[in-house]
């Protein structure tokens, strides 16, 4: 009775965990949500969603419990290795489950900073079958059958709301990796570069003079009727 109610439990959480997943109304809020939400789904101490960056270089989405964790800390040089060590080939199993004692003596010696001793990985893989990142758990207790049963479950439905919103931006995700676009901003940076780094002659700058136009022409008729007038006033004399 108690496994059917746990199972019955398990469904809903899982239920309400993707309906989360569709009110999403932002990538950002969707990674939250990932990371957070799905400890009503599966227990864990610490859940990571990590993505592919425009580099093709592994990133970290979202990390449960906090806002966000800088590129170049520690523990994003350590999950990194990791991460590597998880997806291996591009062939890996979708599901990976290790203790911390069985990953090289490197990631294992560095990583007992940051993690549990259980760890379970799952990617996320669209409808085409391409990777687009993963999910990374960890905890104390080990990861039941059940449990890795649950974290796949959560990882395709991120996975496929993941997958949407990045074909609602295809368009603009492809103009920025276009290799022509990344040309053009090199080529603009340089140039504002150039008009900043380049310096002004002011020599060569002559001051500027405002005039009236035909300032000549009235000064010239304005003489001839001077020299009328007093033409007139010595011959009256």
């Amino acid at each position: 009775m108690d496994t059917q109610e746990n199972a019955d439990g398990a469904a809903v959480a899982l239920l309400e965990f993707q309906r989360k997943l569709q009110r999403c109304t932002s990538l950002r809020e969707l990674v939250f949500v990932a990371v957070n939400e799905s400890f009503h789904v599966l227990r864990f101490d610490q859940a990571v969603v990590w993505q592919y960056d425009l580099r093709s270089a592994i990133s970290i989405a979202a990390v449960s419990g906090l806002a966000e964790v800088s590129a170049e800390s520690p523990y994003a040089l350590w999950f990194d290795r990791a991460i590597r060590h998880f997806i291996g080939s591009s062939d890996a199993t979708p599901l990976s489950v290790a203790t911390l004692e069985s990953l090289p003596k490197s990631i294992s010696e560095d990583g007992a900073e940051w993690v549990h001793e259980n760890l379970l990985h799952c990617s996320l893989i669209s409808p085409e079958g391409k990777r687009l990142g993963g999910m990374f758990f960890s905890r104390t207790e080990p990861f039941s059958e059940a449990d890795q049963a649950l974290a796949q479950w959560m990882a395709l439905s991120v996975a496929f709301a993941y997958w949407g919103w990045e074909q609602a931006h295809k368009p603009v995700r492809k103009w920025i990796e276009r290799r022509s676009t990344k040309l053009l901003g090199i080529a603009v940076v340089a140039f504002l570069a150039m008009l900043v780094l380049t310096p002004i002659r002011l020599n060569a700058i002559a001051p500027a003079e405002i005039s009236p136009r035909r300032s000549e022409e009235h000064t010239s008729e304005f003489q001839s009727r001077l020299h009328l007038v007093c033409r007139l006033l010595l011959e009256k004399k």
